[in-house]
């Protein structure tokens, strides 16, 4: 291989491994932003278990949800 390829073909390399990092990291935020709707989701349920005491959380996730 020539050395004046050499930089390019580097370059080429680390902007790969730099894709894939940040086709992880979306993957990875993904994920947690799911978790966290999951997790919401069940707090949501629970507030309409509850007795009327939690009607203000239940209008919050209402709001929340629907907006």
């Amino acid at each position: 291989m020539p050395t004046a390829l050499k930089p390019a073909f580097n370059a080429n390399i680390t902007l790969r491994v730099w894709h894939l990092k940040a086709l992880n990291f979306l993957a990875t935020l993904r994920i947690l932003r799911l978790k966290l709707r999951n997790l919401c989701f069940r707090l949501a349920i629970l507030a309409l278990k509850m007795p009327e005491h939690c009607k203000a959380v239940r209008v919050a996730f209402t709001r929340r949800w629907h907006s």
